[in-house]
């Protein structure tokens, strides 16, 4: 497929109208004959539309492409559309929200094209720092040591990849990534099998990046990440599961012990998936959660308190939240 631009900046939003119009006001001015942006629309009832065509009509010279879903077909459905939609030849997936420097364009699009990697993860870079620093880490190394980037490459805005993989991809691989909150992963993997990842340290940010929880369920969003890098990497399937159980268990199980006491129902499933792939200690805690969630709120807290006294302050801090109950 031919490719009219270099780069495709890729929006999949939903109902943030203010968030996509303070996004768009950044990119504008940084948009050039080599540059499109890609707006993909997932339904929003909202002022999004008016958005996106005050923007339009506002910079004739500007490339600003809109696409827009009937329905909400789901962010991952969404992202996946964004991906296959972009025309340039190199893709760059990010949140409505995020709040990137778009000033290091002009340094930073030469330096992905002139590269022979497919994949780039960009970094925030120490204070201070000028210019870019970029190093190459193959996939190996990159899966067995250096776990916060395998964390940062789940993340919106942080991975500029080139467009060849998105060919490569049959339908039935996209479907397996549906409703793992993750399906980018599937897109990125397929680059960097190709060749190593580059990564760059660039002053990434505009502004502070903001602090406390992702948007997206803690639960579902780690256990999507951990299930999609097992999907994404299948030949190295040992290195990935230690690496995940690095990263995230502790956070999954901090989850479930939160849903245990709340009462709110896991999916059978899911407690399937933990419990193969646990290390053997959290797998029996995990276990013990398992039993004890047929128990009452109060009476499953004062024994998870007991037999998990490591978890006993998230444990006493749930509780002090949940309703009285009943005299």
């Amino acid at each position: 497929m031919e490719c009219p631009f270099q780069l495709s900046i890729l929006i999949p939003t939903w109902n943030r109208a203010e968030k996509l119009r303070e996004q768009i006001d950044a990119i504008l001015p940084f948009l050039t004959s080599e540059i499109e942006l890609l707006i993909s629309d997932n339904g929003s009832c909202d002022a999004t539309p008016q958005v996106v065509r005050e923007a339009i009509s506002s910079n004739p010279s500007a490339t600003i492409r809109y696409l827009r879903n009937p329905t909400n077909i789901g962010a991952d459905g969404n992202i996946r559309k964004a991906l296959q939609s972009g025309r340039g030849q190199w893709l760059w997936l990010i949140g409505d929200d995020d709040a990137l420097n778009f000033a290091i364009l002009p340094e930073l699009l030469p330096v992905v094209t002139g590269s022979k990697q497919q994949v780039h993860l960009l970094q925030d870079s120490p204070s201070g720092m000028r210019s870019i620093h970029s190093y190459a880490v193959s996939l190996r190394d990159f899966i067995s040591g250096h776990d916060q980037l395998g964390n940062d490459l789940l993340q919106l805005g942080l991975v500029i990849c080139h467009r060849a993989a998105v060919a490569s991809i049959p339908p039935p691989r996209w479907e397996e990534f549906e409703g793992l909150q993750h399906t980018q992963l599937l897109f990125y993997s397929e680059g960097m099998k190709q060749t190593e990842i580059l990564v760059s340290e660039v002053s990434l940010y505009r502004k502070a990046r903001p602090e406390g929880q992702p948007r997206w369920d803690l639960f579902d969003g780690h256990l999507g990440a951990w299930r999609s890098n097992l999907l994404a990497f299948p030949d190295a399937r040992s290195l990935i599961s230690a690496r995940e159980r690095r990263l995230r268990q502790s956070v999954i199980f901090d989850a479930l012990v939160g849903r245990t006491l709340v009462g709110k129902r896991t999916l059978t499933t899911d407690w399937l998936f933990c419990l193969s792939s646990f290390s053997l200690r959290a797998k029996l805690k995990a276990c013990l959660l398992l039993a004890l969630s047929n128990l009452g709120p109060r009476g499953r807290g004062a024994l998870l308190s007991q037999l998990l006294p490591g978890n006993r302050a998230m444990i006493q801090r749930i509780q002090s939240e949940l309703p009285a109950a009943p005299p």
